[in-house]
């Protein structure tokens, strides 16, 4: 026969229990252990180039030169469950890069956005002056894929982003 206490012990087990799948799916479901990683793939093969630890609440910064206008840019991403990543501002000393863009800037050369994307697709035709920073880390593009190829950005969850 269960004590009293042994019972409310008991009880108390099945709340916490119940109170933890009940917050799982509001706390992004398995993710919540998971490790956010942006994945760097081929745009041809689809083979996985690099995987980037990152905070799904930071920025993820692409750095560039615009290879029309010779003009840096820098674009900030951010990444919003289930999936999906946003534009959310762009910046540059070039008009001409803004109006590549189709994009109005402010006095001091930034456009806030909320562009979603539904997958990022880099093409350069000389990734020497392109670098992504997703968390602590920064990549250098070149190399990655030759010159003129693409680079596919995702996110992806795993227990952790070290290549599989």
């Amino acid at each position: 026969m269960y004590s009293l206490e042994k019972k409310a012990i008991d009880e108390l087990y099945i709340q916490v229990l119940i109170t933890i799948l009940f917050l799982l799916p509001l706390l992004g479901g398995c993710t919540f252990w998971n490790t956010s990683c942006l994945v760097l793939s081929d745009g041809e093969s689809g083979r996985v180039m690099a995987r980037l630890p990152f905070n799904p609440q930071e920025p993820i910064t692409l750095e560039s030169i615009n290879s029309i206008y010779h003009a840096p840019v820098q674009e900030t991403l951010m990444f919003e469950p289930p999936g999906n990543l946003y534009i959310v501002m762009v910046e540059s000393p070039s008009q001409d890069v803004f109006r590549y863009y189709g994009l109005e800037p402010d006095p001091s050369g930034k456009v806030m956005l909320r562009r979603k994307v539904e997958k990022v697709r880099l093409r350069s035709s000389d990734y020497s002056n392109h670098h992504i920073t997703a968390g602590n880390h920064t990549l250098h593009l070149k190399g990655l894929v030759p010159d003129g190829e693409s680079i596919l950005l995702d996110v992806t969850f795993h227990s952790d982003c070290a290549d599989e």
